[in-house]
């Protein structure tokens, strides 16, 4: 499985690149765009995710499973960085993503519950021009959290960390890393992130 990172790094990296500031725009919306809502709040930031999307693929391993990965944003990322016109993003954003495996190939996120151990959280809240890396990092906690449970009921989808724990940190602060106890439920529909634009 990929390293509890790298998300992070990817996002942080192009964020660094190309985010510009532009007020307080909300990014605007997509007809194609996955939307729904999840509020977190650790050490004083909270991030209202309101996109979301998917991919899957082969974890190039011998073993034949398969690599998910599915990324939440406060803003409208994935349909920013297709058109690759970054204008638009607000001045702040928030992003994080949640990755697993699973046993057989898919072609679409399937339903699951992932036992807690087997996946992996990685975000940053807060990034911005002035703050590449973000104002507060966080990470699963997994010897505290419960599984990850992933449902559909028509086109909404349902991703639930049980008990959720996440370690948290300011990045620019050397002190040690806490577990907050927050409620990690996704409800809204999700978009397929397309290869061009995935955080690999």
């Amino acid at each position: 499985m990929k390293a509890i990172k790298l998300f992070t790094m990817c996002a942080l990296a192009l964020c660094a690149s190309f985010m510009v500031s532009c007020g307080d725009d909300d990014g605007g919306g997509s007809s194609n765009s996955g939307t729904g809502h999840m509020t977190l709040s650790v050490l004083g930031e909270t991030a209202n995710f309101t996109h979301a999307g998917w991919y899957c693929e082969s974890s190039g391993s011998s073993n034949g499973k398969t690599y998910c990965e599915i990324d939440f944003y406060t803003c409208d990322y994935i349909s920013a960085a297709l058109r690759q016109d970054f204008s638009a993003l607000p001045s702040s954003i928030s992003a994080i993503g949640v990755m697993f495996e699973v046993d057989e190939m898919v072609s679409s996120l399937p339903e699951c519950r992932i036992p807690a151990g087997k996946y992996l959280v990685s975000g940053s809240f807060g990034m911005s021009r002035n703050e590449p890396e973000g104002k507060v990092y966080v990470e699963a906690d997994r010897y505290n959290s419960g599984d990850l449970v992933i449902t559909k009921d028509g086109s909404k989808y349902t991703i639930e960390i049980e008990n959720c724990h996440l370690l948290a940190g300011h990045t620019e602060s050397s002190d040690t890393e806490r577990s907050y106890a927050v409620p990690f439920k996704y409800i809204g529909t999700l978009r397929e992130i397309p290869a061009s634009v995935r955080f690999e």
